[in-house]
């Protein structure tokens, strides 16, 4: 399986698949995963890269929150069935 993401936004479900690509998450519009109707998320909230074979989530400001498996963290190893929370918006991580 390719790892990938899945979220929910206004009631309908997303999948996106990540390869080597950096993945930018945010409400700006260069953001690869843009949410802009959610004031609780940064321009440039977070992102997605794979170092060494492996997925990482990471903020891009130390001042935004995001929690992955309900602890706050600001960088985390991704791994299947985490749940990474930024701003509202809750993704599930798929690697198996």
């Amino acid at each position: 399986m390719t790892a990938q993401l899945q979220y929910t936004a206004a009631g309908d479900g997303h999948v996106v698949l990540l390869g080597d690509e950096v993945v930018l998450i945010g409400r700006a519009r260069d953001c690869d995963l843009r949410f802009r109707d959610d004031a609780t998320m940064s321009a440039h909230h977070a992102r997605i890269v794979r170092e060494n074979e492996r997925h990482w989530v990471e903020t891009l400001d130390g001042s935004d929150e995001m929690l992955v498996n309900g602890t706050a963290t600001q960088r985390h190893h991704l791994r299947h069935r985490d749940r990474v929370q930024c701003g509202k918006t809750v993704f599930e991580y798929f690697d198996e």
